[in-house]
């Protein structure tokens, strides 16, 4: 099974080709799903960091950050931490609850 195939079942039936994506959670789902489909992970086993996903849906990063944290509040998103492919530093990034990767560090259950 390609990496595709094996990730892009998180969010079924949302589209990952969609040149327009609206400013709204779905938005924010939608370009999750692409970043995973398209294999664009944080290294370390991270998620689809904020800079991605504002890229993604045209939004300020911190328009982009606001729309996410609702989503982690809703239970729809976790926080991970990975390691950014460019620069190996640790940053904060986002997978979706149902993910495989994304579980809760040992010291927080």
């Amino acid at each position: 099974m390609s990496k595709a195939q094996s990730t892009s079942g998180f969010f079924e039936g949302v589209p990952t080709d969609q040149p327009d994506l609206s400013k709204s959670k779905d938005a924010i789902l939608r370009a999750i799903n692409r970043g995973l489909v398209r294999d664009e992970r944080d290294l370390l086993e991270g998620g689809i960091a904020a800079a991605t996903i504002a890229n993604y849906v045209d939004l300020e990063r911190s328009t982009a950050r606001d729309k996410i944290w609702e989503l982690v509040n809703d239970g729809v998103l976790m926080q991970v931490w990975g390691a950014n492919p460019e620069t190996g530093k640790p940053r904060e990034s986002y997978l979706p609850t149902s993910h495989d990767d994304a579980t809760m560090p040992e010291t927080y259950r």
